[in-house]
């Protein structure tokens, strides 16, 4: 996103738009606002500019991009990233799961799990029940409904615990 904003200056000039197009066509020419009190600004943005398309670049389309940014941020925080990555205990994706993967999440959550010690031998044997398994659920929600709570305590309370976050 960042790469996004540091180009959108050269993307504007590269492309004509259709407001660009009309403007030509009529024989219009866009300018800046005039503001006669300079010094006592209130109502809206009053950004130095040599341009009208730089002003509204300025104005509008940087804090339209961090506002996306920052959003995006703080949607995909470090736990949310830490979560997704849990997700490879659904046993269509178990497979490539390590326990390395999967630690953050467990340490986070370890006053919830019954036995957090034993979570590396409980991983690898559920990979191995899955691994036989002739229909593998891609959901967690199906993952559920095949995960043995006296078999996989831990694995059971991580996909509930997932299930919840949703």
């Amino acid at each position: 996103m960042q790469v996004i904003l540091s180009q959108a200056s050269q993307r504007r000039q590269a492309a004509p738009s259709p407001k660009r197009k009309l403007e030509q066509d009529d024989n219009i020419q866009p300018r800046k606002r005039h503001n006669s009190n300079l010094g006592r600004q209130t109502q809206r943005e009053n950004c130095p500019a040599d341009t009208p398309e730089i002003y509204y670049r300025r104005v509008i389309g940087i804090p339209y991009l961090d506002d996306v940014l920052s959003g995006m941020e703080a949607r995909f925080s470090r736990l949310t990233s830490t979560a997704i990555q849990a997700l490879k205990l659904v046993p269509a994706f178990v497979q490539s799961a390590t326990f390395d993967e999967i630690k953050h999440f467990v340490d986070f959550y370890h006053t919830d799990l019954p036995s957090p010690s034993t979570m590396p031998s409980e991983l690898r044997l559920w990979q191995k029940t899955c691994e036989s398994m002739l229909s593998k659920p891609e959901t967690v929600a199906g993952a559920l409904k095949v995960c043995c709570k006296t078999d996989f305590p831990n694995i059971s309370v991580i996909l509930k615990i997932i299930a919840t976050m949703g």
